[in-house]
């Protein structure tokens, strides 16, 4: 079963994320192209679309930090927590761009989204990843239908990310980028909404959820409990980011606060 999970304007939020993603993998190592034969799309966005595109977000000065591979990032005040300072690039999609605020605290990140059906993803700039885990202690303060994520291998092609909620369930996609901006769906569910009770429920709950991205296999791993382990992996096995993400649907405000991520060598 596919299902198309972001809205809005296709155009500009596709240039968007490929724009972003190039971007980042450039700074971290080298980049990789679209699929052969595939031409550069360059859409027509007025100026109004291009202003719908900027990341709401709170900034703190930015400092010169070499962000490192792997380690584990508990934003204790270290320097390192400017690694996930959501400069760029920061993807929102949804309703309401205004509505996403984002800011690091010394308990965390927390991405907070007071809006219906949106959507916000961090990448990570300290290198690009084939095989990889990523791990986060995720607390939920706001409503508990929400998608707390993890992303691997995204590339200007697509990605990988699984999400999970503190309603009680979680849920594995692909992402396909030509497949968007063709105006197609672009989100494939390896496994939607399924129920958990590994999952700590409800408001204030904290939960430690974990992606490995491995050859072929997606295992998702919710406190400690191996929920999902399925060989899908099998379109993009090149180097990729990883990142963290917020989503809304039905009901606001989301409030996540990651409290710890662990990038680690499987």
């Amino acid at each position: 079963m596919t299902k198309l999970i972001l809205r809005g304007s296709m155009k500009a939020k596709a240039f968007f994320i490929a724009f972003s993603i190039s971007l980042l993998i450039a700074a971290c190592g080298p980049k990789v192209n679209p699929p052969s034969g595939q031409e550069p799309i360059i859409p027509e966005i007025q100026p109004e679309s291009l202003e719908e595109t900027q990341p709401q977000m709170e900034v703190l000065p930015v400092k010169n930090v070499l962000c490192p591979e792997y380690y584990r990032e508990e934003f204790g005040g270290t320097e390192t927590t400017t690694c996930w300072q959501p400069l760029r690039p920061l993807i929102v999609v949804g309703n309401d761009r205004d509505k996403v605020t984002t800011g690091l605290t010394e308990s965390g990140i927390k991405i907070k989204v007071d809006a219906t059906n949106t959507y916000a993803y961090i990448l990570y700039p300290g290198g690009t990843y084939t095989d990889v885990i990523v791990s986060a202690e995720v607390t939920s303060t706001g409503v508990n239908n929400h998608g707390a994520v993890l992303m691997c291998r995204a590339t200007d092609s697509g990605w990988y990310e699984a999400r999970v909620s503190t309603a009680g369930y979680f849920s594995v996609f692909k992402y396909e980028h030509a497949r968007d901006i063709a105006g197609r769906n672009a989100y494939y569910d390896y496994v939607l909404d399924r129920p958990s009770g590994d999952i700590e429920m409800g408001t204030e709950k904290t939960n430690a959820i974990q992606l490995a991205c491995m050859g072929d296999s997606l295992i998702l791993t919710i406190n400690g409990k191996e929920v999902f382990n399925r060989k899908v992996a099998t379109d993009f096995t090149e180097p990729g980011l990883i990142g963290i993400g917020t989503l809304s649907f039905t009901h606001h405000p989301v409030s996540l606060i990651f409290n710890s991520i662990t990038i680690s060598k499987p």
